[in-house]
């Protein structure tokens, strides 16, 4: 079932060729050869599997370009990535296929979120270690990883200027709608396992984590194409007027979308 009704989508760029090939051989050694795997990409990528559809997309606008991309994918259900995601160990399948089974008995799920995310959770549960997102719980928008409903995911993601945005701002959107999000309760539960992201970290590529990874995984990383950096802490590169815009701006939506659901629900 995993291999008919579900494909693993990756969002990448043109610059991060490098990363984007590695993160396909540690699906390819980690999850399944058979599975089908897309890029959404906003230009060329030389890809070393074959087998790998690369979609590329026109659109100026990051969340556009992905809908369209997703729009091409044949499988109504995917597990999305950011392409800077390593598989560290073997997935654990039958506990994904499990999760498939479930959205597809209840199609008012949208997305499973294979990770934990702290706040807005419920005591409701899906399979062992799966708990339901409260209405107002943020980033239920999550991209890295989690399995999406297709149809929903393209619905989300329109119009996103960027990843970031996605997850952060988009999630507003969540409030309008009565489908059900569920996230991990505990990383330590992951079904595919990763390192929530420390391998590059704006930008740069951390040593030690490189070497960490290479040494688990039983083979070099290449990735000369990125600087590196000894330390997982980098110097943050937004400015106090900018975190404070930034601030300012989720109050309103939280505002405005709180009171757009409370609403809709009237009107029901």
């Amino acid at each position: 079932m995993f291999n008919s009704s579900c494909a693993l989508f990756i969002v990448s760029c043109e610059t991060n060729q490098q990363v984007v090939n590695l993160l396909i051989q540690s699906m390819r050694q980690q999850i399944s050869h058979m599975v089908s795997i897309y890029v959404s990409s906003d230009g060329p990528l030389l890809i070393t599997d074959p087998s790998v559809r690369v979609l590329i997309g026109q659109e100026e606008v990051f969340g556009d370009r992905v809908a369209t991309a997703l729009e091409q994918v044949t499988e109504e259900r995917v597990i999305v990535f950011c392409d800077d995601f390593i598989v560290e160990k073997p997935a654990k399948i039958e506990e994904l296929e499990e999760l498939l089974s479930l959205m597809e008995e209840d199609t008012s799920i949208a997305s499973i979120a294979l990770s934990q995310i702290s706040g807005g959770n419920t005591p409701e549960r899906i399979a062992e270690h799966y708990i339901r997102r409260t209405k107002y719980a943020p980033y239920k928008t999550t991209l890295q990883c989690a399995i999406w409903k297709k149809s929903s995911l393209i619905q989300f993601m329109k119009g996103s200027p960027s990843p970031w945005e996605f997850e952060i701002y988009h999630n507003f959107k969540t409030y309008l709608t009565k489908e059900k999000f569920y996230a991990l309760e505990d990383d330590m539960f992951q079904p595919i396992p990763y390192n929530r992201g420390k391998l590059i970290i704006r930008g740069k590529v951390v040593k030690p984590e490189k070497e960490r990874l290479e040494e688990l995984l039983g083979y070099s990383l290449d990735l000369s194409d990125f600087p590196e950096t000894e330390s997982f802490v980098q110097g943050e590169n937004l400015t106090v007027g900018y975190r404070l815009k930034r601030k300012i701006k989720l109050l309103e939506k939280e505002i405005i979308y709180r009171l757009k659901s409370k609403i809709k629900n009237k009107k029901k």
